[in-house]
Formats: structure tokens, C-alpha cells, sequence
């Protein structure tokens, strides 16, 4: 038997991701992150890269709701908002 040396070299997974859950009251309100409208409220946004993300929230008779909000790797954050009249 003869024993050959083997180098391996693992590369760790450069882009890490969070989530993002948002709750609105009231709710059924149109999420944008990115400026990418994603649906509506509750709602949990997955896969998002790790850094600052600006949040948006809108509502016909309501004041749109505006945030910059940070996504850390591999937990949830989450946003519960309560929209102004």
C-alpha cells in the first residue's frame, strides 16, 4: 500500500445572507426592499444580501414608511411598523 498526500483547500461561501420579516398595522401593505416590490405585509423577505437594505412601506390613505435596515448573516430581522394616517 502505498500513501499519497492530498491538499484541500474549502472556501468558505462569500456572500451570506439574512431575512427580513415585516409587519405592518394595518396590514396589506406593499413591501419594497431594494426599491423591488415584493408583496405585501406580513411578509418574510429571504436570501437577502448582508448589509443595509432601504425598507418601504406604502398604503393608500397612509404615509409611506421609510427605513434603512441592516440584514445580519444567517438570522431574521424583523420590522414591525405601524403606519401614520
Amino acid at each position: 500500500g502505498q500513501t499519497t498526500g492530498l491538499n484541500v483547500t474549502l472556501q468558505q461561501n462569500v456572500t451570506q445572507t439574512g431575512n427580513l420579516y415585516v409587519l405592518s398595522y394595518p396590514s396589506n401593505a406593499s413591501l419594497y426592499v431594494d426599491n423591488i416590490l415584493r408583496g405585501k405585509t406580513p411578509m418574510l423577505v429571504q436570501n437577502l444580501n448582508v448589509g443595509t437594505h432601504p425598507v418601504r412601506l406604502a398604503k393608500a390613505n397612509y404615509s409611506d414608511y421609510n427605513a434603512n435596515v441592516y440584514i445580519y448573516a444567517n438570522q431574521t430581522t424583523y420590522l414591525n411598523v405601524t403606519l401614520a394616517p
